[in-house]
Parts: structure tokens; C-alpha cells; sequence
């Protein structure tokens, strides 16, 4: 997955979403699914709590502390981050942490040394990110005194879309079903794993979705992957379901969510619907394990 290409994703998000009429929202990230593991301590400690988060200052060395959420998120210059705070012994802030590849650049608060309880909502566009930014990371710093606390509800990470374009949310689980060719799949309560069967270099497995070719439209993955690489490909159709060739959307992706726009693409005339098919690429010992899917298509 190309870098670039992700920053120029969120500029044509942030583009479209002024002529869209958002009808609904694409949830990339909701802490209250989640749930307490997903989250690392620094000088704070996360702890599930009768349906939601207890977020507590453990420092030793002061009276405040942090927690941040180990997974990152591509930029999405119109998207939307929601905070619901039930209660608070102390202050908190709510940072949004921005990223080029691997690369910290610099942290926004988008909540800051504030008691304030129930939901409040932060739209990206109205904040001051670097021009860089593809991912975001999420951290919560809980002080004011000695075992501060915070009891979040939730915290989301939101993309507004028009109605009608959300044209694909795969979440797997034991249920997913897939078609191995080379591979081995095993579907599980957190996700699809692929593994190489034999001495095989690479392997695939066919998603059996059929989805109707966007007018423009994105890609977003979210894997973990081990020792190798995922890239995945679309299976176009024509309107009798005959098929017409392959092209390749997202391309060599590691760990994390991953993107791509499917509007640059150069699709055949009379290509209609496609399929996913996921290629695991890598060491003998490689695997990737895929946690969600989502096709997003703009009218």
C-alpha cells in the first residue's frame, strides 16, 4: 500500500463529503466493541466496568496519566471522532495522535484538561493536522489528583456516508465462509486466518461477496499479518456474472487497516460486479489473519 496514496484518499473524502448527504455512519472504530484489551497503559490503566471503560491514573511519579489504543486508523480528513464520558473523579484530555507511515508527527487534542460528561463530537476537518497525515492513534490522559479516574462509555471513530453506498461491511467470524486455492482457511471469533498449505509461496482464498462496481468508491482492510504480505484483489464480472480479469486494489498490506480508492483504477467497459480474493504472499510460516473488509461507494 502506497503512503501517498492514502493522504490523497482523505483529501477526496474531506472533498466529496461537502456534497454528500450523510445518511449514515461507517464505524471504524468503536472502543465500547472493542472492549479493555485493546487499549496499552502507560501511566493509566484501562479496565472494563459494568459496560464501560474505567480509565485510572496510575503514576507514580505525578498526578496524571495515560492509556492509548494499539491499533491505527487511516485519516479521514471527514470523519468524526465522538467521546462519551459517563463520569469523572478528575479531568481528562483526548488526543488524536497523527502518523505518516511509521513516522509520529504530532499530537491534537481534541478534548483537553476538561470534567465535561456525556457526548461530545469532534469533526477532523475543523482540526490542524499535519498535511502528511495518513493514520491516526487515539490516547486518553486521565489527572487532576492521585487515582483520577474516567468512566467512558465510548469512544468512536466515524465516517460519514451517503445513503445507499456503503456497499460492503465484512466483519468474519467462525461463520465466514471462503474459497482456498493454495491456502489454508480457518475462520475464528476474531477473524478469517490464512496460512500456505504445502511448500507453496503463495495462496489464496475467494470471498464469496458479489458486489456491484462502484462509481468511485474505496477499499479499507483490517488485518493482522504475520511474516508476509496480503494483497487484495478484485474478481471483476460483467452483468451476467462472466467473468472479464483481476486487477489488484490493495497491494503488499501489513498489519492495521489498510486503503485504497477504487476510482483511479482502471476498470474494464462492461465490468459490473466483482469479488474479493485475498492473496498471502511471504515466509513458508507467514499468515494473515482478517479481521474486517468495507467497500464504500459515493454516488
Amino acid at each position: 500500500m502506497k503512503r501517498r496514496s492514502i493522504v490523497i484518499l482523505a483529501m477526496w473524502v474531506l472533498a466529496s463529503a461537502t456534497g454528500w448527504v450523510h445518511a449514515e455512519d461507517l464505524v471504524l472504530f468503536s472502543a465500547a466493541q472493542a472492549g479493555a484489551d485493546i487499549w496499552i497503559w502507560g501511566t493509566a490503566r484501562v479496565k472494563a466496568s459494568g459496560g464501560a471503560l474505567l480509565v485510572t491514573e496510575r503514576n507514580p511519579e505525578a498526578d496524571y496519566g495515560d492509556a492509548h489504543v494499539a491499533d491505527r486508523f487511516p485519516y479521514f480528513a471527514g470523519g468524526r471522532v465522538e467521546l462519551d464520558v459517563a463520569e469523572t473523579t478528575g479531568r481528562y484530555t483526548l488526543q488524536a495522535l497523527a502518523f505518516r507511515g511509521e513516522d509520529y508527527l504530532e499530537s491534537i487534542d481534541l478534548a483537553r484538561d476538561t470534567d465535561v460528561t456525556g457526548v461530545q463530537s469532534f469533526n477532523l476537518a475543523q482540526q490542524t493536522f499535519p498535511a502528511e497525515t495518513d493514520h491516526l492513534m487515539f490516547k486518553l490522559w486521565v489527572g487532576g489528583g492521585e487515582a483520577a479516574q474516567a468512566t467512558v462509555n465510548d469512544l468512536r471513530y466515524v465516517l460519514p456516508i451517503a445513503e445507499g453506498s456503503l456497499l460492503l461491511d465484512k466483519r468474519f467470524d467462525t461463520a465466514t465462509g471462503a474459497e482456498p486455492d493454495h491456502a489454508r482457511w480457518v475462520p475464528g471469533p476474531d477473524g478469517g486466518t490464512m496460512t500456505l498449505s504445502g511448500d507453496q509461496e503463495y495462496g489464496s482464498v475467494l470471498l464469496p461477496d458479489v458486489i456491484r462496481k462502484p462509481r468511485q468508491g474505496l477499499i479499507l482492510m483490517d488485518a493482522v499479518v504475520s511474516n508476509g504480505t496480503v494483497t487484495a484483489q478484485l474478481v471483476m464480472f460483467d452483468s451476467n456474472r462472466d467473468y472479464i480479469e483481476s486487477k489488484d486494489a490493495i497491494e503488499r498490506a501489513g498489519s492495521g487497516f489498510s486503503t485504497a480508492r477504487l476510482d483511479t483504477m482502471v476498470w474494464p467497459a462492461n465490468a459490473a460486479h466483482f469479488q474479493l480474493k485475498l492473496w498471502l504472499a511471504g515466509n513458508p510460516d507467514c499468515s494473515a489473519r482478517i479481521r474486517r473488509i468495507v467497500v464504500v461507494d459515493q454516488p
